[in-house]
């Protein structure tokens, strides 16, 4: 009996000490798919909205900053260097855009994909996860034009 009470009681500690503590960072968003953290700004792909946002995520209340709007279904992200990737699993589109520019502006670098949902850099080669496509296809991000 005494062993079983104080296996109970180490179990019992055990819970209670694994439960996590979260903290809402950020608030108001209309189904994030994916982040990017670069030094302190967060870049947020908001599935729901259509939009890719930014925000110093270390300020105390962050404000959240559009960057584009009216995408389709921006999904997935990929930070190289200063450009940031942005896959639209709607739009079959994957665009990119340098973090430096005051006014950062989409350059288009492949279309027709089928639901591009997740990207991997693996040196110039640009890994691309088509989810309704079923299949993995790639280019490279050096080509003058890999349309």
């Amino acid at each position: 009996m005494k062993k079983l009470y104080t296996l109970t009681t180490l179990l019992l500690i055990i819970s209670i000490s694994l439960k996590a503590q979260t903290t809402d960072v950020i608030t108001g968003l209309d189904s994030p798919s994916r982040i990017i953290i670069n030094n302190n700004t967060m870049y947020i792909a908001d599935y729901g909205s259509d939009r890719i946002l930014k925000t110093d995520y270390t300020a105390q209340n962050p404000v959240l900053n559009v960057l584009f709007d009216n995408l389709n279904g921006p999904y997935a992200l990929l930070i190289n260097n200063n450009d940031i990737y942005i896959g639209e699993s709607n739009g079959g589109i994957i665009s990119k855009f340098n973090i430096t520019e005051s006014i950062p502006s989409l350059l288009p670098i492949i279309s027709g994909l089928n639901g591009p949902e997740a990207m991997v850099l693996n040196g110039n080669e640009l890994y691309i996860a088509e989810y309704f496509g079923d299949k993995i296809s790639k280019i490279d991000i050096t080509a003058t034009n890999p349309m």
